[in-house]
């Protein structure tokens, strides 16, 4: 099976975020192992909680 890792920049990312991570998540298909990564700087809104 094939690993796919997807980094994901994020910085006050909160209105964006949980439907970009919905939209990875979506389109994994099914023989393909997925890795999500989000680097977040420091942000002060409500963004780490929601990832």
């Amino acid at each position: 099976m094939t690993t796919v890792s997807v980094g994901i920049p994020s910085y006050n990312e909160e209105s964006n975020i949980k439907r970009i991570l919905e939209k990875v998540i979506l389109s994994n298909l099914n023989s393909i192992d997925l890795v999500e990564i989000i680097i977040s700087d420091d942000s002060t809104d409500d963004t780490p909680n929601i990832v």
